[in-house]
């Protein structure tokens, strides 16, 4: 469910509860590569700075550099900017619709614009994934023709997370829709459980990795005619996102208000306008997110895996 104690009129807080309702796929899909969203979402600013650790263990030596005030570890930084600002407006002009929490009006626009949304902020992520950016690649990628030969080739991943010293525990393996499927078809009825991967499009903890997806906005550039792109591993440190809210001036919204998504913590912005010379009244669902690869300036964050058909 969703926080909208912010909301007074019981007719927007409806709407915003359907909107979170609505996003919720899309913000547990943003939510693997996440900061802390509740945290973040008051701050002001445009821009967010991610720390990103490092550092190997040394044997304990008091008298040559690596004693208890001998740093082995690094604390470096990836700048995160807000710059993906989406939103979904519907008018109407009923301005008692705002006390009818029933009408039909809240129900569908909320739910309308939270999937417009929440598509909008998993396309600026996945966006960030391009074989340009690409640490390395996953070659002669293939599911095979059998249930056996797909399991195998999900299972073959895990080495290629060890040998580039990822953990997979620690990793999102973004497939496209078709792998996806394939992938999910061949598990057994009691790895699928209660079907949530099939209707979510996530499936949590599966062969080890944090989670695998399906990703329908992904890019399948390989830049090779002959091969195409089939997905990614994303290591959850590879990629920073937050949120902020944007409040505005006072006078410019009839009323404004945020719900936050207790799962994800992502928070949205509620507003109602009024365009006086048109006698017409706007309900927009909006969110300001800011999505960036923490591998900057060579600070030793992550990079990502490619999988590429032969």
């Amino acid at each position: 469910m969703a926080n909208a104690a912010s909301l007074t009129s019981p007719g927007l807080a409806f709407a915003g509860d359907k909107a979170i309702l609505a996003a919720r796929k899309s913000l547990e899909f943003v939510s693997l590569f996440a900061t802390d969203f509740s945290a973040e979402a008051v701050q002001p600013g445009t821009s967010l700075m991610i720390p990103v650790f490092g550092g190997a263990a040394a044997t304990f030596a008091p008298g040559s550099a690596a004693g208890y005030n001998d740093s082995e570890g690094t604390v470096k930084w990836a700048a995160v900017t807000f710059s993906t600002h989406k939103k979904c407006t519907f008018g109407f002009t009923d301005k008692d619709a705002l006390l009818v929490e029933t009408n039909p009006l809240w129900a569908r626009c909320g739910k309308a614009a939270g999937d417009a949304v929440g598509a909008a902020l998993v396309t600026s992520v996945t966006g960030l994934l391009t074989y340009s950016a690409r640490e390395a690649a996953v070659s002669s990628w293939s599911l095979g023709s059998t249930d056996a030969s797909a399991r195998a080739a999900m299972a073959g991943l895990r080495a290629s997370c060890a040998t580039n010293g990822y953990d997979p525990a620690k990793c999102v393996v973004i497939l496209a829709p078709a792998d996806y499927a394939t992938v999910i078809a061949a598990l057994p009825a009691n790895v699928i459980g209660d079907g949530s991967a099939v209707i979510t499009g996530i499936a949590p903890g599966l062969f080890g990795f944090k989670a695998v997806v399906e990703g329908n906005t992904i890019s399948t550039d390989s830049a090779a005619s002959t091969a195409k792109g089939h997905g990614f591993i994303v290591p959850e440190d590879a990629i920073a996102v937050g949120s902020r809210i944007i409040k505005p001036q006072d006078g410019v919204c009839e009323e404004w208000g945020t719900t936050t998504d207790e799962i994800t913590g992502l928070t949205l912005g509620h507003r109602i306008t009024v365009d006086q010379n048109r006698g017409e009244r706007f309900y927009t669902v909006e969110a300001l997110l800011g999505a960036a690869l923490t591998k900057q300036s060579s600070n030793g964050a992550p990079g990502f895996l490619q999988l590429v058909a032969a």
